[in-house]
């Protein structure tokens, strides 16, 4: 498998933007935001800056890097056709609305999509468009200028307890007891804790160690964090009616890269004819 180094690296800092441009928002304009409230400005604003970074063509340039060190690494040449395919890539924000919190006991589930590259064998280079699907189900908690914590709701006491594998409390925090700076969001990994863990910290205000949002979505590309099954991922992460962010990188509809895919099977394939080095590339939905 090719790792999409660059490409991670562009969709984390482009998160870590939003949220930094959320922060400076909720404490010029929005103080003692509620938890929705601060969900959804950091939703637009990361939607914002993802379209930035495609039409700005920094995507594009993610991607290709990582498809050219993916050659280099094996020794090969990259192909010049690579550069026609991946100037069609995007990265997105879509959401779905409205909230099914009931139903799955979180707030929202946060869907990364990526494609993946490997090689197959030496010379074939294999694209799984939508190949990574790394899905994460949501709790945000926010603190009241009185210090308390909003706590579990009894439907989520209920319901979280079975999907801890694969969910995180995300906490939202002011510095000041009159809520106005907003700090950096964190996040609480629930793999390996029970729900009563998180009822007591949120009880007593006293939490263990977090995980920044940078790390969040770089976990979720690499695999590290919620899950990949797609049973879950469609039943409870991201359903059909659920209320789901979906961070995806792919081509546009109607865009599908297998033309121009063929177009670099056939340029390196005039490559081997001519006693260079033999690549083949295709791909598959």
């Amino acid at each position: 498998m090719i790792d999409l180094g660059e490409l991670r690296n562009l969709l984390v800092r482009e998160i870590s933007e939003a949220e930094r441009r959320v922060i400076e928002g909720a404490h010029r304009c929005l103080p003692s935001t509620k938890e929705d409230t601060i969900t959804d400005l950091f939703i637009w604003e990361a939607e914002k800056g993802l379209k930035n970074a495609t039409d700005s063509g920094r995507v594009a340039e993610a991607v290709r890097a990582d498809l050219e060190d993916g050659y280099h690494t094996h020794g090969l040449s990259p192909p010049a056709g690579l550069r026609p395919i991946t100037e069609g890539v995007v990265a997105r924000l879509r959401r779905q609305q409205p909230s099914e919190e009931a139903k799955t006991g979180g707030d929202f589930g946060l869907l990364v999509v990526e494609p993946q590259f490997q090689f197959e064998v030496p010379e074939q280079l294999d694209l799984q468009r939508g190949g990574l699907k790394q899905g994460l189900l949501v709790q945000a908690k926010r603190r009241y200028c009185d210090g308390r914590w909003n706590q579990l709701t009894k439907t989520q006491y209920e319901r979280l307890p079975q999907r801890v594998d694969y969910a995180a409390l995300l906490r939202y925090e002011y510095a000041d007891y009159e809520c106005q700076y907003l700090q950096a969001f964190r996040w609480h990994p629930l793999l390996g804790r029970s729900i009563s863990d998180a009822d007591q910290w949120l009880k007593r205000g006293d939490f263990p160690d977090s995980v920044a949002t940078s790390a969040v979505v770089a976990g979720l590309s690499r695999g590290e964090y919620g899950t990949n099954k797609l049973e879950i991922i469609e039943r409870e992460i991201c359903p059909d009616a659920g209320r789901c962010v979906i961070i995806e990188v792919d081509w546009p509809d109607g865009k599908d890269p297998g033309a121009l895919v063929e177009s670099v099977n056939w340029e390196v394939a005039e490559r081997a004819h001519r006693g260079e080095e033999a690549v083949q590339v295709r791909t598959r939905s």
